[in-house]
């Protein structure tokens, strides 16, 4: 299960759209060695629901906050909400949308 930080601060999701595709990036902390994170997506009322999960691949764990990162891609309008949970619970994100054409232009002079 995820550190209980998430409950007082948002999750950042980094979300690079380009041409009706988003490419969701995070981190999150976890408090075991042997827990990882999955992601899965589903079309709600609101928007996209993002259902976070982690879960245990070995019985030998060490205990600390440990980072892990998570992506997904998902199929939508550039305006598109997201909401999400995590191993269940709501939670609060914050969305930092960039353009991949605005990451690929070369400076102007």
């Amino acid at each position: 299960m995820a550190t209980e930080s998430r409950d007082t601060e948002p999750l950042v999701i980094r979300d690079v759209i380009d041409v009706g595709m988003h490419h969701l990036t995070g981190m999150i902390d976890v408090q075991y060695s042997c827990e990882n994170v999955s992601v899965e997506v589903e079309r709600v009322a609101s928007g996209y629901m993002l259902d976070l999960r982690t879960w245990r691949d070995s019985a030998d764990c060490v205990r600390g906050p440990m980072p892990r990162d998570f992506g997904v891609r998902v199929d939508a309008p550039s305006d598109a909400v997201f909401v999400a949970t995590l191993d269940g619970r709501p939670i609060d994100i914050a969305l930092n949308r960039q353009n991949r054409a605005s990451l690929t232009r070369e400076p102007s002079l």
